[in-house]
């Protein structure tokens, strides 16, 4: 794709292209070792852009949420030690990277496939979310905050289903049964931890309800925490809520509207 055009404030923003292309050729030469600093680099540019148009209905804006989602599969992918080398496609950059399975990444984390996940649900990348749902028996207990991460990855993938598939009656007794002991793990969540505004939101969703106050609640201990600009975690709650059927009513610039509604790829 072409380079930002220069415009009030388009000076930052191409320094944080320029970045993104720095990343892309270090990650080509590096391999998977270089995915998280480009994905950083796509999330910070993306900040840049939000802060031109919080809509983010700019050219790049999805291109690059899309290249965010490639990096961060493929790098959860590569902490997989059974898997083959492969490639990385950038859409945002037309080039893809190799990448191949790397021992001395560690892993598989949880928190590095709920990134991952997260940002697919965003894009609506059914490849994407697909080759997630199929990886996520990887995962494996590590402490308490971790239980708490799996049962999250439950319940995300669940409500994912129950999005894909809505007519299918089998899959509806599925989501249930997986539903519930996930939302008995997360309803366990100190009330201070980082994950009951998200997991507020979840447990609306879960029921079929509106989530409009929770989202908006958890939008602002987002910002109280100092987050990013995109608040990437409760767009995917709120991507998720409007294909559910269940869309937010009121707007925030921490939840692009450009990436709230966005078509099924599949």
């Amino acid at each position: 794709m072409s380079r930002p055009t220069q415009s009030a404030g388009a000076g930052t923003v191409a320094d944080l292209y320029a970045r993104v292309e720095r990343a892309a050729t270090a990650a080509d030469r590096t391999g998977a070792v270089g995915l998280p600093p480009l994905t950083e680099a796509l999330l910070d540019y993306l900040d840049g852009l939000s802060a031109l148009d919080p809509t983010l209905d700019h050219p790049h804006a999805r291109p690059a949420v899309r290249t965010a989602a490639r990096t961060t599969r493929k790098y959860f992918t590569a902490c997989l030690r059974h898997t083959s080398p492969g490639q990385c496609e950038l859409p945002l950059l037309n080039m893809s990277v190799g990448v191949s399975p790397d021992e001395t990444l560690g892993g598989p984390f949880p928190h590095d496939w709920v990134q991952a996940f997260e940002l697919a649900l965003v894009c609506r990348s059914y490849v994407d979310a697909d080759a997630l749902y199929r990886q996520r028996f990887t995962l494996q207990h590590q402490d308490a905050d971790t239980d708490l991460m799996l049962a999250y990855t439950a319940a995300l993938v669940a409500l994912w289903k129950r999005r894909q598939w809505p007519r299918n009656r089998k899959l509806r007794t599925e989501v249930k049964a997986d539903l519930q002991p996930a939302l008995e793990v997360l309803s366990g969540a100190p009330a201070d931890s980082a994950w009951t505004p998200r997991v507020r939101v979840l447990g609306q969703l879960a029921a079929g309800k509106n989530a409009d106050g929770e989202l908006a609640a958890a939008v602002t201990s987002h910002t109280e925490n100092g987050g990013r600009r995109i608040a990437w975690d409760l767009l995917a709650l709120a991507s998720l809520a409007e294909d559910l059927g269940l869309p937010m009513e009121s707007e925030s610039d921490f939840l692009p509207r450009h990436l709230r509604v966005w078509p099924a790829d599949r």
